[in-house]
């Protein structure tokens, strides 16, 4: 690094820390230069995924990169990479699942538009197995769908809430609504609803829930119960990530990772 590039990299920690309001909870340790349009995550591997030109990138610790795209698909909604040897990469547009391996090499596909029943999909993730957590629009549920034998596993009752968002591991299905977080399990059961105004953010770490809202962060635990809460004053980021106790923000230009110190 060069003498002046190593000046502003003092810098910027140094702001950053300020600007979260000196919690001692959270130390800024790293910050990544990237240019992406979004940020996807990090995997288990420690593999970086992000989208440029409707692309999906893959960059592991040696610099090696690979990429997948389909031009014909429309735009890519969500890439899930809950599990990185089955990556789910959903495109709206077309109402289509890509299901892609490690070397991003699509491996199968799932087009809602040639099962029966006809399925309009508005978001979906991983599940369990061949399971996708999918949401029907037509129907405003909530389904576990085996793609192998065009099966519903599990159907929610009909949610009368706008779904905004979805976050899921293989257990459950995470819905965001203006109202909050509404959880599901597996079976299609609700289980639990957090009523928090004004989200910002949220993301998952195996089953734990972090959640940006307001000035702080809150991280809830495996029984979804609040387990700490932090003072957190950034929020001009594009895309927020949260893994392995560690939050990562990227603001279009550098991808910082803040590190927690938990409270309990």
């Amino acid at each position: 690094m060069k003498i002046l590039e190593f000046f502003f990299y003092i810098l910027f920690l140094i702001s950053a820390n300020l600007v979260i309001g000196q919690d001692k909870n959270f130390s800024i340790t790293e910050v990544i230069p990237l240019k992406a349009e979004v940020l996807v995550g990090i995997d288990k591997f420690d593999n970086l995924y992000y989208i440029n030109d409707n692309t999906i990138f893959k960059t592991n610790d040696t610099g090696e990169t690979i990429a997948f795209k389909d031009v014909l698909l429309g735009d890519i909604d969500r890439v899930d990479i809950l599990n990185p040897n089955k990556i789910i990469v959903f495109y709206k547009m077309s109402n289509t699942v890509v299901i892609l391996d490690n070397r991003m090499t699509e491996i199968d596909r799932q087009d809602f538009n040639r099962v029966s029943p006809f399925k309009n999909v508005g978001f979906a993730g991983t599940s369990k197995d061949q399971g996708l957590w999918i949401y029907n629009i037509d129907l405003n549920q909530l389904e576990l769908y085996d793609y192998r034998y065009n099966t519903s596993l599990a159907v929610s009752l009909p949610i009368d809430d706008e779904i905004l968002e979805i976050k899921n591991n293989f257990n459950y299905c995470f819905l965001k609504t203006k109202a909050g977080i509404s959880i599901f399990n597996i079976y299609g059961s609700l289980v639990q609803k957090l009523y928090i105004d004004d989200i910002k953010a949220y993301d998952l770490y195996k089953n734990r829930l972090a959640i940006h809202t307001g000035n702080a962060v809150m991280i809830y635990n495996e029984t979804f119960k609040l387990l700490n809460s932090f003072n957190f004053n950034i929020d001009a980021y594009k895309n927020f990530f949260y893994k392995d106790e560690n939050l990562y923000l990227y603001d279009g230009k550098n991808l910082s990772r803040y590190s927690i110190i938990s409270k309990k």
